[in-house]
């Protein structure tokens, strides 16, 4: 027979054991649960980076056009939350005009408030959902006005410093007066020098539309296109001057009373907020701080508040443990801490730079 047309014996493969392919997919959990922390931990401090960097390109945004402004005509960076995105939005506001408004404490003087719009061609800055940031409010600035309803109307939150939360998107948005129910905070630049303005404590109205389109069907809303619709208004700025600038004289054809010029402009208007100047910033992810202070968070809202219509906290929330974890200082029960890794801020006068602050409230920069 010839040699060549002989079978080739070929060695015979063994397959692998049941106990080798055991011991093959423990090793591989056993490195998948040492890889997914650390990956998961990685992600993290790469999603804190990117909400650190939106926040530095809103400061900086909105000094710019201070700086690019005359004097007596600042900008702002407003903070803003949408509780159907779950996103806080940074409005890159600046000085349109100023009002003269109805207190919502019901006295019958008149205030004077400045209004800010979103300034034109500069777009908002958006940080990933889940990111948060909150404002510091020094003891004795929060009033009847400001903050002033649900959970800040005790006296002693009052009388100490607060975190505060932007609440502008907690409202009726089916009634065209719940502008009272919106207010947060700002980050206030001189008009001309960029320098961060904090002496003035004055409450600033901030034009910032609902989108809803239910209750502009009605009085002193209606028609299309309408002078009184902020939403048929390509220019915010453009349109408060418009405005302000009507006669208030009822015998003058065209001229709009100080009353409406209050429901289109005013505290009480749905498309306004009521802010306060700020200092300091803390920027923080809403689901660890909900996690270090025992509570869930709202499915609806995204957030620590409850109700999609009125600013008012979930179940079991504690104000002082909000305040306490931000500042970590938040006592675990045991003698310990509940580690924070929420990052606190101050913001650099002349420059307008975020300057971390690695204190507590007994230490560095908080409060001050």
């Amino acid at each position: 027979m010839n040699a060549s047309l002989r079978p080739i014996l070929r060695p015979i493969r063994r397959a692998f054991s049941l106990v080798e392919l055991l011991v093959v997919i423990s090793i591989f959990v056993l490195l998948l649960a040492l890889a997914v922390p650390a990956f998961s931990s990685m992600l993290y401090s790469s999603e804190q980076a990117l909400a650190e960097s939106s926040l530095r390109v809103a400061m900086n945004t909105a000094r710019n056009v201070a700086v690019a402004s005359p004097r007596g005509q600042d900008s702002a960076a407003v903070f803003l939350y949408d509780s159907v995105s779950k996103k806080t939005t940074i409005l890159i506001c600046t000085k349109a005009g100023v009002l003269s408004d109805a207190p919502a404490s019901g006295s019958n003087s008149p205030v004077d408030r400045e209004v800010f719009a979103a300034a034109p061609g500069v777009e908002p800055v958006q940080l990933s959902a889940g990111w948060t940031v909150r404002g510091y409010a020094p003891a004795n600035t929060i009033d009847d006005e400001w903050y002033g309803d649900g959970t800040y109307q005790n006296a002693t939150l009052r009388q100490q410093g607060n975190w505060l939360f932007p609440e502008t998107n907690f409202y009726d948005d089916t009634q065209r007066n719940d502008g009272q129910s919106r207010q947060t905070f700002m980050v206030r630049f001189e008009g001309g020098t960029g320098v961060v303005k904090l002496s003035d404590p004055r409450e600033v109205l901030v034009l910032a539309p609902s989108e809803s389109i239910v209750f502009r069907n009605g009085w002193p809303l209606g028609g299309y296109p309408d002078p009184l619709n902020a939403l048929d208004e390509a220019d915010p700025v453009r349109f408060v001057k418009r405005v302000l600038a009507w006669p208030t004289y009822a015998t003058v054809t065209g001229s709009i009373n100080v009353n409406l010029k209050r429901q289109i402009l005013g505290d009480v208007a749905t498309d306004t907020i009521l802010t306060k100047p700020i200092g300091q910033l803390a920027l923080c992810r809403e689901s660890r701080l909900a996690q270090a202070i025992g509570v869930r968070l709202d499915a609806a809202t995204g957030s620590l508040y409850q109700n999609l219509t009125d600013p008012v906290f979930a179940p079991n929330v504690n104000v002082d443990r909000i305040n306490a974890w931000i500042e970590d200082r938040l006592d675990d029960g045991s003698g310990g801490k509940v580690e924070s890794d929420c990052r606190i801020f101050t913001l650099q006068r002349y420059l307008g730079w975020l300057q971390e602050v690695t204190g507590t409230s007994g230490g560095l920069g908080v409060g001050s």
